[in-house]
């Protein structure tokens, strides 16, 4: 980018007018979306012409202070921040968040690349021109008086794959930096009691997710574009909504309901959210998975990709490689960036598992969807203490996912009056006399096969011929241990093994635990694993200490599962 250098025009020195340009530009390629629109002309400019018009504001509007510093060339530490402060003030921008239309094309990046396109959007793409028109209006007027805005549909140039890469890595810091994020629900018509809003698209929509959880301030539009709650105008005034005054702690209740997302605390005229790196706090990875579990995008990578913001990680985008495998590249970005209280919430899921063409690991789910089970969202579970930082990591390898087990002989008894097994999940009692504690009630949440037989869970069914009947293990996953001891929640998540020795082999019960992780290095996971998570009501740790594991039938190994 050229700086000014006619000094017959300009008060500053060079010196200072390079400042004011690499403050100005840093801002705009590292907080601004590519380009946006000029609200008031409804026009698309680059981030070049954006810089351009932000320093010519600045350089004529300036304080004094800041304009005597800069003209003397000896612009300090505090006044950079000053200018870095009339820059982000002079960048913001309003951003829309919307459901595409069905069956009515919209106004794309193309359509603004042809000399006329308004009178000619506005008479072939009716509803999506109004739609567009609308989002200018309502952004550039009171209360929100912003000079640039962004909208998915006209300000990405698709047909550019880098451009599309960048935007969609880049979207939810998009939203995270505007000024306002205006939610327009298009099928939310006026009424005081915002009847149906609950059901509005906008709710169901993969991408409208991080639209929802990542801007520091959203207002939400009805399908006349006026707002459904109260506002602060410039003046610092509270404006009322005229027609539905007290629809604030309303539309929360209509959130919540819809999204089982919680209401935000802040005040009434705003919805803040944490920043990425703050909302993943313990306890969160299974609440984001399980209000992503039931959206649902046109593309099915998108529905990885909308999340990507969400977790704070990034990967390239690769349309056209299925939603499993751009899922499996979520977990893995996962995996390889959060700490061990985290990652362990991954793990907690029911549903269809991870193709074998894509990894071999059978403890990695297939999709957002696995999440949905009821049950993984149980706030015992989310209580569990595991240390940010274990003895050892859980990897990702190419033979399976590396975890640290505490393994214990089990006695598994179908719960009597338990329901029968209905592909997802059946309950049962897992008994060790290696335990010190009452048995465990546990849910199997899945089988971890597509079409399950009966012997994945009852494998006495169909056993083979040439081996006994199936040894069960309890594999533990949540647990805390330091130099001495081992400490169980009674509340966790684990692993069910089932081992099928060979009929010429007879051990002891003591020796199961051993022999069975001598006889296989990498487990056969198809029949093998299964989730586990106990749900009895009890409270607290059971604690053994390690030198006695060995006495009490314990193994305490890292398996490939």
């Amino acid at each position: 980018m050229q700086v000014n250098t006619d000094r017959q025009e300009s008060p500053f020195t060079e010196e200072a007018e390079k400042i004011i340009h690499d403050i100005v530009s840093e801002h705009v390629y590292t907080r601004m979306p590519i380009r946006v629109l000029r609200l008031d002309k409804m026009e698309l400019i680059e981030r070049g012409a954006v810089i351009n018009e932000v320093i010519d504001v600045i350089t004529k509007n300036s304080s004094l202070s800041v304009k005597a510093e800069i003209s003397r060339g000896t612009v300090h530490t505090v006044k950079k921040e000053e200018v870095r402060l009339l820059a982000q003030q002079n960048c913001e921008y309003a951003i829309l968040s919307h459901t595409w239309l069905v069956n009515q094309p919209e106004v794309l990046y193309a359509d603004a690349q042809i000399a006329g396109w308004q009178s000619s959007a506005a008479t072939k793409k009716v509803t999506g021109f109004n739609k567009l028109k609308g989002f200018c209006d309502t952004a550039s007027g009171e209360p929100y008086w912003a000079r640039y805005g962004w909208i998915d549909t006209i300000c990405i140039d698709k047909s550019s794959t880098s451009e599309l890469d960048e935007s969609i890595r880049s979207m939810y810091r998009w939203y995270l930096n505007s000024k306002v994020c205006i939610v327009y629900l298009a099928e939310t018509p006026p009424s005081p009691t915002l009847d149906g809003m609950e059901r509005d698209r906008w709710f169901t929509r993969g991408w409208t997710l991080q639209e929802y959880l990542a801007p520091k301030v959203i207002k939400f539009h009805g399908q006349d574009w006026r707002p459904l709650t109260s506002y602060i105008s410039s003046t610092g005034q509270n404006i009322k909504n005229d027609r539905f005054p007290e629809t604030v702690s309303l539309i929360q209740e209509k959130i919540e309901k819809a999204t089982g997302i919680p209401p935000s605390l802040g005040s009434s005229t705003e919805h803040d959210y944490l920043h990425p790196s703050s909302t993943l706090s313990r306890g969160r990875i299974i609440k984001q998975m399980q209000w992503a579990a039931r959206r649902e995008t046109t593309r099915q990578e998108d529905r990885s990709y909308s999340l990507m913001g969400i977790f704070n990680v990034s990967f390239s985008i690769a349309y056209g490689e299925g939603g499993e495998r751009a899922f499996f590249r979520l977990i893995e970005a996962i995996l390889a960036t959060k700490p061990a209280d985290q990652v362990c919430q991954l793990l907690a899921w029911g549903g269809r598992p991870l193709s074998d063409e894509i990894h071999t690991s059978r403890l990695l789910p297939s999709g957002p969807e696995c999440y949905g089970t009821p049950e993984v969202g149980d706030p015992a579970w989310l209580e569990v203490k595991v240390p940010r930082n274990p003895p050892e990591p859980t990897v990702l390898t190419h033979i399976g996912l590396k975890v640290r087990v505490l393994i214990a002989r089990a006695m598994v008894v179908p719960l009597a009056g338990a329901p029968p097994f209905d592909g997802h999940q059946v309950q049962f009692e897992v008994r060790s006399s290696s335990l010190k504690f009452d048995p465990l009630h546990v849910h199997l949440l899945s089988a971890h096969e597509t079409n399950p037989k009966p012997k994945d869970i009852y494998p006495s069914l169909e056993k083979d011929r040439d081996t006994q009947d199936p040894h069960f293990l309890l594999a533990i996953y949540t647990f805390v241990e330091d130099n001495t001891k081992v400490q169980i929640p009674s509340v966790g998540l684990g692993f069910m093994l089932a081992w099928y020795p060979p009929k010429d082999v007879w051990l002891k019960d003591s020796d199961i635990a051993s022999v069975y992780l001598n006889a296989r290095s990498k487990v056969d996971t198809r029949d093998a694993v299964t989730f586990a998570r106990t749900v009895n009501s009890k409270d607290g740790y059971s604690t053994l200490m390690k030198d006695r594991l060995q006495g009490e039938s314990l193994v305490m190994a890292s398996l490939y599962l």
